[in-house]
């Protein structure tokens, strides 16, 4: 590959995670806004922000600092989308 286009991947790399991270603010509001315990907030978003954490450190570490990120993002929004679903109920017609 290019210098170009490594730079354009790079790129295209982080506006995914930005879209990504603003599904994940989205989902976070919404469920605020559904009147959702703290508990099972706590629960959905503390066990997917572990996960990307774990992801994006061990990413980095293995030198592949966006595909970690994005590995991480991906793992914390579909953790809490899965807690939220399938754990507190509420169906996903509901959050979209």
């Amino acid at each position: 590959m290019t210098t170009e286009q490594l730079k354009l991947a790079k790129w295209s790399i982080l506006f995914l995670v930005m879209l990504i991270a603003v599904a994940v603010v989205h989902l976070y509001v919404t469920v605020n806004e559904l009147a959702l315990s703290q508990k099972h907030i706590r629960q959905a978003f503390g066990k997917g922000i572990a996960a990307c954490l774990f992801l994006t450190a061990g990413g980095a570490a293995l030198r592949y600092p966006l595909s970690g990120l994005l590995a991480g993002i991906l793992v914390c929004f579909f953790f809490a989308l899965g807690y939220i679903v399938h754990w507190a109920g509420i169906p996903l017609n509901w959050l979209y």
